[in-house]
């Protein structure tokens, strides 16, 4: 009975996890998108965003 207890919770972090990092990930596309003279991101170093992203 613990251990289905416990795989649910693990489940739902992997979950929020999953969330947070595709959250995360559209974030920067988006910024990057939007910012077309790479002022915002990749303007001083757009090989440590290209590392990054």
């Amino acid at each position: 009975m613990t251990t289905a207890i416990t795989l649910g919770r693990g489940s739902r972090l992997l979950t929020l996890y999953s969330y947070y990092s595709l959250f995360l990930a559209l974030a920067i596309v988006v910024v990057d998108g939007v910012d077309k003279q790479n002022i915002i991101i990749a303007g001083k170093l757009p090989d440590l965003f290209l590392i990054l992203s």
